[in-house]
């Protein structure tokens, strides 16, 4: 049977640490034979896992695109596109509606109880 993964991240995502070799010589490893990176709101990553496409690995272009819709909060996967400029947008966006909600975040921690400190 074919094993295939077509939702996982990067280094490009906010919650992944893998470079994408390490993601594909894993899934080679692995004996995983079709692949697509979805980083969250970032289409980065397609160049460098499409430079690892081979006979015996096919990689899909994919991202996760986080939106809300009627006050919910959804992730929709995208598969199959050519990056453009509207990919860079959207990750753009996204990091200054982040960098916006930080001190919120914050702010939210700190009525919790918790407080981040500076390790030196």
């Amino acid at each position: 049977m074919e094993k295939i993964d077509l939702h996982m991240h990067s280094r490009y995502s906010d919650d992944a640490d893998f470079p994408v070799d390490v993601l594909i010589a894993r899934c080679k490893a692995n004996g995983v034979s079709t692949l697509a990176v979805t980083d969250h709101n970032s289409a980065h990553s397609v160049a460098e896992a499409k430079a690892w496409l081979s006979s015996d690995l096919n990689v899909i272009s994919g991202i996760e695109i986080d939106c809300t819709f009627a006050g919910n909060n959804y992730h929709l996967l995208g598969y199959g596109f050519t990056p453009s400029d509207d990919f860079v947008e959207i990750h753009n966006n996204f990091n200054a509606i982040q960098r916006e909600l930080t001190p919120k975040k914050l702010a939210k921690l700190r009525e919790l109880n918790f407080f981040l400190m500076k390790h030196v």
